[in-house]
């Protein structure tokens, strides 16, 4: 599994399938398996995560297991670039 703090943007990989939890709003993430939206997930509370399955798309049990696994591992959304600027200026003060 590979995981970019700074984009969450996060890539697993199960059974020769490919899966990526990618940003969608600053609340959202979409769930694409083998380069396919399967579903979107939004973090409600520190406890609870809802899921929209995308229609017309068969869904395994491994496919809920690993979104909701990266979603609740690495979290939903996108964050806001100021925002990230302005961490990141703090994280690393001027010599």
């Amino acid at each position: 599994m590979v995981a970019s703090r700074w984009s969450y943007n996060v890539t697993a990989v199960h059974d020769d399938v490919t899966y990526h939890l990618r940003p969608k709003s600053p609340d959202t993430s979409r769930l694409v398996r083998n380069g396919r939206t399967i579903a979107e997930f939004k973090r409600e509370s520190a406890t609870g995560i809802k899921v929209w399955w995308t229609k017309d798309v068969e869904v395994s049990g491994a496919d809920a297991a690993i979104g909701y696994a990266l979603a609740g591992a690495f979290g939903t959304g996108a964050r806001l670039f100021l925002a990230s600027l302005l961490e990141s200026g703090a994280s690393h003060p001027p010599s």
